[in-house]
């Protein structure tokens, strides 16, 4: 009997406390999906789209702008090069 006593006086007193979420995503779920809730998910969705955008705009400017210096640089080379002269010659100064 001793025993079972002493089980029951080391058991925690009162409601259980509330264990926080560990995980960032159940913390934001908790913070303003769980309860009322709240309109604020909408702003983050919004702003995380908007610089979504952005970077996929700046990303695919840069990779246009580099395709088109390597085409106006390979235009470069050919059009300086001897076999545009020889084949562009209208003149005929190189016959």
């Amino acid at each position: 009997m001793h025993r079972l006593i002493e089980f029951y006086a080391r058991l925690p007193r009162g409601p259980r406390v509330a264990e926080s979420p560990s995980h960032w995503l159940l913390r934001y779920k908790a913070k303003y999906f769980d309860g009322r809730g709240s309109g604020k998910p909408l702003l983050h969705y919004a702003g995380i789209m908007l610089l979504f955008g952005y970077l996929m705009s700046y990303y695919f400017h840069l990779l246009y702008m580099h395709s088109i210096y390597n085409i106006r640089m390979a235009y470069a080379v050919y059009t300086y090069s001897a076999s545009y002269m020889y084949t562009h010659d209208i003149y005929g100064l190189y016959a």
